[in-house]
Parts: C-alpha cells; sequence; structure tokens
C-alpha cells in the first residue's frame, strides 16, 4: 500500500469494523438477512453514494472521481430501492463540507472503491442465498471494484503534506462514522414506527 493508503486504513480501521457489526449492514452475508434490512441497507448506502456523488460533480474529468462510475452505480441503487422499498429518505447527513481538494476526493475514493471491494462478495452471495433480491446496485459496485487497483497505483504517485493528509484521513472517517450513524437512526425510526 501507498502511505496515504496506509494511513487512512489506520485512520478508519475502528469505524470501518464497527460499520459492518451495526445493524441493518451486519445482517449482510449472515443467516439473520431479511428484504426488508436490505432495503434499510440500500437507502443508508444511497444517501452515501448521493452526497458523494454531489460533491464531485464537475469533476468527472479527475482520475479518481472517473473511477467511482457516480451516475451508473446511483441509477442501479435507485433501481434496487424502488423495487424493495419505494421512495424513502436517507438519513444520510455529512457532517464536513466537501470540496474539490484533492485531500477530500482521494478521501471519498478511498471509502467508495475500498466499499467496492466488500459489495463484490455481497454481490457473489446475494446472487447464490438471495436471487430473488434485486442486485443492480451491488453487480455496479462489483465491476467499479476493478479500478481498486488504479486507484492504488494513483495514490501511490501522491506526496500529500501533513495537513492534506490529516484532512483526508478525517473524511474517510467521518464517512464511516455517518454512515453507522445513519443506519442507528433509520433503525431507530423503523423501531418507533412499529
Amino acid at each position: 500500500m501507498t502511505i496515504i493508503l496506509d494511513r487512512l486504513r489506520q485512520a478508519t480501521a475502528a469505524e470501518h469494523t464497527a460499520l459492518e457489526n451495526t445493524p441493518p449492514f451486519n445482517a449482510l452475508m449472515s443467516a439473520t438477512f431479511s428484504g426488508q434490512q436490505y432495503g434499510q441497507v440500500l437507502t443508508v448506502l444511497h444517501g452515501f453514494h448521493r452526497e458523494i456523488a454531489s460533491a464531485m460533480e464537475g469533476l468527472h474529468a479527475h482520475p479518481v472521481v472517473h473511477m467511482l462510475h457516480c451516475d451508473t452505480i446511483l441509477q442501479a441503487l435507485e433501481r434496487d430501492r424502488t423495487t424493495i422499498t419505494g421512495p424513502q429518505a436517507s438519513p444520510f447527513n455529512f457532517p464536513l463540507s466537501l470540496s474539490a481538494c484533492r485531500a477530500d476526493v482521494l478521501a471519498c475514493g478511498y471509502v467508495w472503491l475500498g466499499s467496492s471491494m466488500g459489495g463484490k462478495m455481497i454481490a457473489r452471495w446475494l446472487s447464490q442465498q438471495h436471487p430473488h433480491q434485486p442486485t443492480a446496485y451491488y453487480a455496479s459496485l462489483a465491476a467499479c471494484s476493478k479500478n481498486w487497483a488504479e486507484f492504488r497505483r494513483y495514490t501511490s504517485g501522491i506526496q500529500l503534506n501533513e495537513s492534506e493528509t490529516q484532512r483526508c484521513c478525517l473524511v474517510a472517517k467521518t464517512l464511516f462514522e455517518e454512515l453507522r450513524s445513519a443506519a442507528n437512526k433509520l433503525t431507530e425510526h423503523l423501531t418507533e414506527a412499529s
């Protein structure tokens, strides 16, 4: 790994693990998986992807933004969500202001493309264990995972100063924290409603 990828991995390890253990994400690839939980996962992820795609709008020529396939991923996610839950607002509310600075672009690329690696495994699991569930999002994310190696190569040539590195790590860490927070809010809301 490159220096920035090592720093990102270290800075986000605890938040990444916590997210994987947070309902409804913890039901993915488990015996407790349900269609309702899947709909909740997609709702939270829709907010995440929408936030990043919006922040990166106008940067389509940037090598990292190009790797994300923002439009394809969002369209697939919206199709799957509509099939499962119908339109539903995501509680994802990113507290930082994302910008076109390279630290923010790298952080967003790290979380998005890193999640695509897990998405590849989830796509395979869904097709084998739950073939009746819509999988356009995870199939698109799996296709996007092919860009992880390119992202690693790209970051190997990047020299960030300490301030940029700290910003990059803060943004990536906060993205994971907000994914978890949105999942908790949605779970609480659904529990109160029932």
